[in-house]
């Protein structure tokens, strides 16, 4: 899994201008990019010995590693082929491993014993290391009035004042975009769009529903176009009300309209945020031949 550097310098961009109520402000801010948690799964897998004759045993040795600074949760290890090799015990073809901390190592081993066979046999024996974890991106936004906006227009300055973005890396990760800069003026229509992308080695399982969440500043309303595929809930969120599928590592995005109902001074900043919680699969294969006695 390649991990976005982390991006720590924080800037106030000066560019372009925000038209509001006839009046210019002669600076927009731009949120500066945080990555906050990093979550890597490393696995490895071995046979010793790697060639043996039909009805003898070999040892699939496995090491999973957590190289992210967040625990992994559910992590389990599922034998998806065995080709011609039997595991001595029936329960070993899928074994739960719990949760693994920051730097931990959990090692598993499973004996397999190999069937009769009057050819030699070329054997990929193909696993699937999968684990729960969940992605967070926050953005802050700032809408203000227009006597606000009048105010800074006077000083002649751009306001001392740093945004950010902050999210999580790792193989499921959340972008975010408003259509307008910032800050937005008040009584202004905007549209938001949260990209989901599957970026890791592996694959995501589908997002079920209810499991993609957002919440939005008290200063914004959703507007009467709502959000594609999300939908309002009872403790205030907007979730998903279908199941969301990667396919090809495709992205996804979804778009929700926004108006701003309330602004203040520049400094005061609301924020938009999105939780996303999901299963991925990592797979591999490990190479065992079987030759007749």
């Amino acid at each position: 899994m390649n991990t976005p550097a982390l991006m720590l310098a924080a800037l106030v961009i000066v560019s372009g201008c925000v038209s509001f109520g006839g009046a210019l402000s002669a600076f927009s801010l731009t949120p500066t990019k945080k990555v906050s948690l990093v979550e890597e799964l490393r696995i490895t897998g071995s046979a010793a010995p790697n060639e043996l004759l039909e009805h003898k045993k070999t040892t699939l040795s496995f090491e999973l590693t957590n190289a992210g600074n967040t625990t992994l949760q559910n992590a389990a290890l599922n034998l998806t082929d065995t080709c011609v090799l039997d595991p001595l015990n029936a329960e070993d073809v899928y074994t739960e491993l719990g949760s693994i901390r920051q730097g931990e190592i959990k090692g598993l081993d499973i004996d397999l014993q190999a069937q009769g066979t009057n050819l030699t046999q070329d054997c990929t024996v193909r696993y699937a290391a999968s684990y729960e974890s969940a992605a967070t991106l926050i953005s802050d936004v700032v809408v203000v009035s227009e006597d606000e906006l009048t105010r800074l227009n006077k000083q002649g300055a751009s306001p001392d004042l740093r945004i950010f973005e902050t999210a999580t890396a790792g193989p499921v990760e959340i972008s975010f975009r408003v259509s307008k800069p910032q800050p937005i003026p008040v009584d202004t229509t905007f549209l938001v769009y949260i990209q989901l992308a599957d970026k890791g080695a592996g694959n995501a399982e589908p997002i079920e529903v209810g499991a993609l969440t957002m919440s939005y500043p008290s200063t914004v309303e959703l507007d009467a176009a709502g959000c594609d595929d999300l939908s309002a809930t009872p403790d205030g969120l907007l979730a998903n009300g279908r199941d969301v599928k990667f396919f090809n590592h495709e992205s996804k995005t979804i778009t929700c309209k926004f108006r701003t109902v309330s602004g203040g001074v520049v400094n005061e900043v609301g924020q938009f945020r999105a939780d996303v919680a999901y299963k991925y699969i990592l797979r591999n294969s490990i190479a065992v031949k079987v030759k007749p006695a």
